[in-house]
């Protein structure tokens, strides 16, 4: 089926389609022997408009009857043309974005409070993605194609304003090249390349702070707090908008708020939680992490984490790398205290918690609940480690109470998770980075 105008190169609307509802694609048997022939099997969809779909009956019925998937937008410009086994897969996808279109986007970006991001506009290429004629304007392009004896056709909709891209097109720009600054299109779009050139170096910053500070624990994204603040503060920001971008795939609907929000929690006390877009929800806990080399010369990183009990199953479970303590009893003097307040139950010093170290004289580790102890250098002795050893051994520690000793698989019964637990004390084992001095016990 053809359309369009035949003499000239006409503006083309909605009604010069001949899209009626007695039109089906079941009568394009061109298309129908096609896809038979040389795609069978193939899924056949079409790229409709999300307004033609939901206001014109036609469309609508069209797309339902006769397709077996359709989407819209830049959805359907900037995915391949076809995709799992149906070929025609192309490396590139050229979309004809040009200067002026560039003006717009920064401008529109701007007003509407987009971040460094956002006001880098379009990129020439990324991913996919290419744009060939963002070095021209629209005056240049149509130099070009009339040159070339060329003609083009407007796209009617162009002209009408109910769209905001049209309003700055057509009203905003020439206003403010008539009264305020004739190169105003051409000074957006250097604006734009600056902010990219900006952007690249500080998502390079950004990128390697996230790849030292931040470690995954199954689909959680963790860091420490204390490092984090470490890091530049507009860094920061850009840290926590990566991280929700990992987690959730995408960075639609994700802004500003977000990551003030998640700023305001970074800074609030431990314990606290916040959900976000995408079913997201993040939260402040006890972490700390302390690096020690093993006796074997293998480095190990030991992170600590305050959680409630409620987030772990009914059961805790077993596992070598990670143990589960009652926070509570841990901190049973803290409790006790009849001048702490209710509300900071749960929010420790941690520079007087746990401690990741090597073994010292005195140590000792509590082998049953009624109370019995047993020394660590008889622990050792009683495992047959050598003299020499024992000094390189890494150990959890709270003062000279051994709470875990991560080689020998050996935890306090002091502080085993029971019913009655509400805090818990995650301390999570990794092989990585630096070296302590070592320490010695006989």
């Amino acid at each position: 089926m053809e359309w369009g105008k035949p003499d000239g190169y006409g503006d083309v609307n909605i009604s010069d389609i001949p899209l009626e509802l007695q039109e089906k694609i079941a009568n394009y048997d061109v298309i129908k022997a096609y896809a038979a022939q040389y795609l069978p099997g193939q899924t056949i969809g079409l790229g409709l408009g999300a307004d033609l779909y939901l206001e014109n009956e036609a469309y609508r019925q069209v797309a339902d009857d006769n397709f077996q998937m359709f989407t819209t937008g830049n959805a359907m410009k900037h995915e391949s043309v076809v995709t799992n086994k149906g070929e025609l897969n192309f490396d590139k996808i050229a979309v004809a974005h040009h200067r002026d279109d560039q003006a717009e986007t920064v401008l529109w970006q701007i007003l509407r409070g987009s971040g460094l991001r956002g006001v880098c506009g379009m990129r020439a290429g990324r991913a996919n993605i290419i744009r060939p004629l963002l070095c021209l304007d629209r005056q240049q392009i149509e130099q070009i194609v009339r040159g070339n004896g060329d003609g083009w056709r407007e796209d009617a909709t162009n002209r009408e304003e109910k769209y905001t891209r049209n309003k700055i097109r057509n009203r905003v720009f020439p206003y403010i090249e008539q009264e305020i600054q004739p190169m105003a299109r051409r000074h957006l779009v250097e604006l734009a390349e600056d902010c990219q050139r900006a952007w690249d170096y500080i998502e390079r910053q950004m990128l390697e702070q996230y790849e030292r500070l931040v470690y995954r624990d199954g689909d959680t994204f963790c860091f420490s707090v204390d490092e984090w603040k470490q890091v530049d503060p507009y860094l920061q920001g850009q840290l926590l908008m990566h991280i929700m971008e990992q987690v959730c795939g995408s960075r639609k609907d994700i802004g500003r708020v977000h990551v003030d929000a998640l700023l305001r929690l970074a800074e609030g006390a431990t314990g606290k939680r916040l959900d976000l877009p995408y079913h997201m929800r993040a939260g402040k806990d006890y972490d700390k992490r302390t690096v020690l080399q093993d006796s074997n010369g293998q480095e190990m990183v030991i992170t600590l984490r305050l959680t409630q009990r409620d987030d772990l199953p009914q059961n805790v479970p077993k596992n070598d790398c990670t143990k589960w303590f009652d926070c509570d009893r841990m901190y049973a003097d803290v409790l006790a205290d009849p001048t702490e307040k209710e509300a900071d139950r749960g929010h420790f010093d941690r520079d007087n918690g746990p401690v990741w170290r090597f073994p010292q004289e005195g140590d000792y580790l509590q082998l049953t609940g009624a109370g019995g102890t047993k020394t660590l250098a008889r622990i050792f002795i009683d495992a047959k480690i050598s003299v020499d050893k024992r000094g390189s051994i890494p150990v959890l520690a709270m003062g000279k109470h051994i709470i875990w000793i991560p080689e020998l698989g050996r935890v306090s019964a002091a502080f085993y998770v029971t019913e009655a637990t509400k805090h818990i004390i995650t301390a999570q084992l990794a092989h990585n980075i630096q070296t302590k001095a070592k320490g010695g016990v006989s």
